[in-house]
């Protein structure tokens, strides 16, 4: 595992004023007032997985992770302020809301991690609401990693001289001489990874692969179960499609693309008993061709991670999101600063990021 980056003078800085600006934006009655707006539509949000803190601390990719704690209090919070339901009680409703109103929300879970079903699930009961797992379903029959969780190990594992020989067999040139050097992080790498092809990265990770040796992730990546994806349906969340394999479905020709669309869709019928309203994209990378195959696939809606709150004339099928990370919340340790995740919640950081 790679050490987590130190926070950087600049970051410390820029966590202060972003700290300040929420708070600000508290007392002066902004963020009352967006959230206000928000009631005008439909909040999605997007999370990952919900561990312990000190697991989070060393995640390789901390925005992927949200501490036990933390992720209660945001729970908490929005089943004290917000009307939660699944996305397919929320996605597409055209009246508008009633002064007073509270802000419609869903909770949204990406791959089917095991902790989702352990973890994440039985918080949400306790506060009364129910959130919607959009599941991998080739990972959670089989149990092997998603490709980027095994790159993660094996990134952090390889030896300098292997990396650098896979980059210059399988990167182009820039890439590979940006990589040459061991200190740059894990996320970087995986970028660089996201815009191959899925037969160029299983090729370099299987050379990669030869010189790091066998990698158990076991307790490390762990996914659900089909039974516990049955059973989180038979408790009232909703379950909807992730693809098979989580690849990027713009770089698939049509037929791979459309088996990814179906397969999945037919494996969760079977689990739950009914057919998914719901689809996401992985990395929420989408075209109009990728967009017309999950229509054509039977799939209502589908969600990106592109930020914003989903008014009533937002496309059902490039429904937004906001992704919920330890640094956009304010996470300190377990604990969650609720006026960041207010801010974040309500489209105040956007605004800030525009």
């Amino acid at each position: 595992m790679l050490p987590k980056p130190t926070l950087v003078p600049a970051r410390r800085f820029k966590h202060r004023l972003r700290s300040g600006i929420d708070h600000a934006a508290r007392w002066t009655g902004i963020l009352r007032w967006l959230e206000r707006r928000a009631t005008r539509g439909h909040t999605i949000l997007m999370y990952h997985r919900v561990l312990p803190d000190a697991v989070c601390r060393s995640y390789p990719l901390p925005t992927l992770a949200m501490p036990i704690g933390a992720f209660r209090e945001q729970v908490e919070f929005l089943a004290r302020h917000c009307e939660v339901l699944p996305v397919c009680e929320l996605a597409g409703r055209s009246e508008v809301s009633s002064p007073g109103a509270r802000p419609r929300v869903s909770i949204t879970f990406d791959d089917g991690y095991r902790d989702n079903y352990e973890t994440a699930a039985p918080i949400l009961e306790a506060a009364g609401v129910r959130a919607t797992f959009f599941v991998t379903t080739g990972f959670v029959e089989t149990g092997a990693p998603l490709w980027f969780d095994l790159a993660i190990e094996l990134l952090s594992r390889a030896p300098s001289n292997a990396l650098s020989r896979a980059a210059r067999s399988h990167f182009d040139a820039s890439d590979a001489e940006r990589l040459r050097e061991r200190s740059v992080n894990v996320p970087e790498w995986m970028e660089v990874l996201k815009t191959l092809t899925p037969r160029t990265r299983g090729a370099f990770l299987e050379d990669v692969g030869a010189d790091v040796g066998p990698v158990d992730v076991r307790g490390r990546f762990d996914a659900m179960t089909p039974e516990h994806v049955a059973e989180l349906a038979r408790r009232g969340h909703e379950i909807g499609s992730h693809t098979v394999h989580h690849p990027l479905l713009p770089q698939l020709a049509d037929a791979e693309l459309d088996l990814e669309l179906a397969q999945s869709m037919q494996s969760l019928s079977t689990w739950i008993g009914r057919t998914p309203a719901g689809f996401c994209y992985p990395n929420g990378d989408h075209s109009e061709r990728v967009v017309d195959a999950v229509k054509r696939a039977g799939y209502r809606y589908a969600c990106t991670v592109e930020a914003g709150i989903n008014m009533p004339s937002t496309d059902p099928l490039r429904l937004r999101r906001m992704d919920i990370t330890p640094e956009n919340s304010g996470i300190t340790g377990d604990r969650c600063d609720l006026t960041a995740f207010r801010s974040e919640f309500c489209g105040l950081h956007q605004g800030l990021r525009a």
